[in-house]
């Protein structure tokens, strides 16, 4: 996970990653979203693959690289995600600008990573986690 490193993240320069969505899930996620499912993301790769493979409305199967840097520097509408499972990310990172997003208050992010630096949680991939619904 690159580390932003420019003044304005809308200068940063994502990494992609490569994605795989069977035809069987794709269709599933279309029957899904039509008849008004909510769709959990668990984790952020799950999260960008899906925005990215959806982003012109309609999932693409198959295999693909995803390069999407959704960030709360530009107000992003979430496609197909509406709710997300992740765990706490390291401060500055990528990921933590995409719960922000998600979140779509970064103030309230931010408050609530403090919260969880005094209560001791643990960060990284086997850390605590946190579920993300809409309001």
């Amino acid at each position: 996970f690159k580390p932003v490193m420019v003044e304005d993240i809308r200068g940063h320069q994502m990494h992609s990653e490569g994605t795989e969505i069977p035809d069987a899930v794709a269709e599933k996620l279309h029957v899904f979203k039509a008849s008004g499912k909510k769709i959990l993301a668990v984790g952020t790769t799950t999260a960008r693959t899906l925005e990215g493979r959806g982003a012109s409305g309609t999932i693409i199967p198959g295999r693909a690289p995803v390069n999407l840097f959704i960030h709360p520097g530009e107000r992003y509408d979430w496609k197909w995600v509406d709710a997300m499972l992740t765990n706490f990310h390291l401060p500055e990172s990528t990921l933590l600008m995409m719960v922000a997003s998600r979140i779509g208050d970064l103030e309230f992010t931010l408050h609530a990573y403090q919260e969880a630096i005094q209560a001791r949680y643990r960060f990284y991939s086997y850390g605590d986690a946190m579920l993300i619904l809409d309001r």
